[in-house]
């Protein structure tokens, strides 16, 4: 078996899956993915905006994908927004679907990628992409490259497992699972503050970060049915997005994805 290539495996996926299919979790289908992402929406709105009138700034989303959260930065009322994404195909994309914001590829992991950017940004966003970077070395140096493009005093948003397990299993070849203990180091060496952390899912995602024999029977049974049938994906994400809503508002600690908000010193 060949060594695994980011680039390629996404340029490939994207091209045979658009949408949010295409960057979310594939197996569950078009429909679950949909409740999903009104998750991740509005958790990411709710974050971004209790730090800052975005009015006037300007951002940086790094892993672009399809977009969706270049829309969520319009929503909040960026003034100038940027992305970056490995592929060809989703930059292309990106530039076709907002042609008033700049798109870049560019492997943010790399050594040189800081300079490849205007940088100065007030803010970076970073969502369900660092669990993607698999080479620990890449991982470290992409932190550092969205420090040195961040102002100081400017916020590093992102989501990753963050796991209490300090050797965590690898079972697929395209994620890297990391401890939070890991993370911490390298956000701290690199020079960031972590501000705060919180749930991103709790029942609607794989409970990664738990050893509840029953939670991992439920998301085995669940995921088993969304994936054959995407009227019961609709109809499990209708029953579980207002549940979901207030666990990720009301637990500290959760199984799975947790959002991550740093801030450049001053």
């Amino acid at each position: 078996m060949g060594q695994f290539a980011p680039k390629n495996y996404w340029e490939d996926r994207l091209k045979q899956q658009s949408g949010l299919v295409g960057v979310g979790y594939a197996r569950l289908g078009r429909n679950f993915n949909h409740w999903m992402y009104r998750v991740r929406r509005r958790i990411f709105l709710q974050e971004a905006a209790a730090l800052y009138d975005w009015k006037a700034t300007s951002v940086l989303d790094v892993g672009s994908g399809t977009g969706f959260y270049i829309d969520c930065w319009e929503t909040l009322g960026a003034g100038q927004i940027a992305g970056v994404d490995l592929t060809k195909v989703a930059v292309e994309g990106l530039q076709s679907r907002f042609p008033k914001h700049n798109f870049y590829e560019l492997n943010i992991g790399a050594s040189d990628a800081a300079k490849a950017l205007p940088g100065n940004y007030d803010a970076i966003s970073m969502m369900d992409v660092l669990y993607h970077i698999i080479d620990d070395a890449d991982y470290e140096q992409a932190i550092r490259n969205l420090y040195a493009l961040l102002k100081p005093g400017g916020f590093f948003i992102f989501c990753d497992f963050l796991l209490h397990d300090p050797n965590p299993a690898q079972p697929q070849a395209h994620v890297r699972r990391r401890s939070l203990a890991h993370v911490e180091r390298v956000l701290k060496s690199a020079g960031f503050e972590i501000q705060k952390r919180k749930p991103l899912f709790v029942l609607m995602n794989q409970p990664v970060d738990s050893h509840n024999p029953l939670l991992a029977f439920y998301w085995k049974a669940i995921s088993f049915l969304i994936s054959k049938s995407e009227l019961l994906g609709q109809l499990f994400g209708a029953v579980l997005y207002p549940l979901e809503n207030v666990l990720v508002n009301n637990l500290r600690e959760g199984p799975s994805t947790e959002i991550v908000i740093c801030k450049r010193p001053e």
